[in-house]
């Protein structure tokens, strides 16, 4: 037994060591932000799941220096309703949290493909699903969980599968020989900039290929943008991700899926387009923290007066 335990702690101190260099530079951010706000700082409340270094929330709070806390009981500025699953449920302790204060994202509980067309539907008045065993072109089979990336393009009917959902292959456009997709990042009503993602020809499903941040603008009229933010709120999302393409031969806009827990920004992007893309996510981010924070001082009740934890200072 003393064996299985020491080799346990090993590989936890391995899987710790193998974090440091990618968590390194979020922490020095974190020190340096803490400073500059005169060593005074916002706390926030994931629940019932603390983000890992992978996701972006974890990324922006260090980049902002906020704290980070699971404890239900602790003094946070702010409360977000935080699962790594496609489905999640609203338990006793996060009901009772929403009844004090704003809780964001406490309106969301299926991010899965399905619940993500019937929104789109409910907004843009069009679909992208199709009937796999009719459809006469080319389509895509897709898992119904999020972030699966196992998209497959047949071109046959096929009998429907549980389990899966089956879009329309979006056609999108194409610049130098790459298709293009939007990562749209939403923080309540704002939308600070949109992910362009290119992907090759050849390989449209791949996960990550080349990426730049551009201005909304370019690529999204002030109605599509409304239109966005209406899905979020069908979706019952505050903070979200959402994967959209528009349709090269009609111009329509697509919204094929959405991440309540998104880990999107990549540091492939090259350290200078990573950090400057974060930063600008940062300040939407702290928009919703304080907007959420205004809340909290109009509530009925007081949250606990808990002291703060000391540190979030872990991979």
């Amino acid at each position: 037994m003393a064996f299985f335990a020491s080799r346990q702690r090993l590989e936890r101190a391995q899987l710790f060591l193998r974090g440091v260099p990618a968590a390194l530079p979020f922490k020095l951010r974190f020190l340096k932000a803490w400073v500059k706000n005169g060593f005074r700082t916002r706390t926030v409340l994931f629940y019932p799941q603390r983000p890992s270094s992978r996701h972006v929330a974890w990324k922006l709070c260090h980049i902002l220096g906020y704290r980070i806390t699971t404890d239900p009981g602790a003094r946070a500025d702010a409360v977000i309703h935080f699962r790594d699953r496609t489905t999640k449920d609203v338990d006793s302790t996060l009901a009772g949290l929403g009844q004090s204060r704003r809780v964001i994202n406490i309106a969301c509980t299926d991010v899965s493909k399905s619940r993500v067309e019937q929104a789109f539907r409910a907004v843009f008045g069009y679909s992208s699903h199709v009937d796999p065993r009719a459809y006469a072109g080319r389509y895509v089979k897709k898992g119904e969980r999020n972030a699966l990336h196992d998209g497959e393009i047949l071109d046959r009917p096929v009998e429907p599968e549980a389990g899966f959902i089956y879009q329309r292959f979006i056609e999108s456009q194409i610049r130098d020989g790459w298709y293009v997709e939007y990562r749209v990042p939403v923080f309540d009503d704002d939308i600070p900039f949109i992910m362009l993602k290119l992907r090759p020809l050849d390989d449209p499903f791949q996960r990550f290929a080349l990426a730049e941040a551009i201005e909304k603008a370019t690529v999204l009229t002030a109605e599509d943008e409304a239109k966005l933010i209406a899905v979020c709120r069908d979706m019952g999302l505050d903070y979200a991700e959402l994967d959209v393409k528009r349709d090269a031969r009609d111009g329509r806009l697509y919204v094929l899926d959405m991440n309540d827990t998104p880990s999107g920004i990549h540091a492939r992007w090259g350290k200078r387009h990573y950090f400057t893309s974060l930063h600008r996510m940062a300040a939407g981010f702290r928009g919703m923290i304080e907007r959420a924070n205004q809340a909290e001082d109009t509530a009925a009740e007081p949250i606990p007066n808990r002291k703060r934890p000391i540190s979030n200072f872990r991979p």
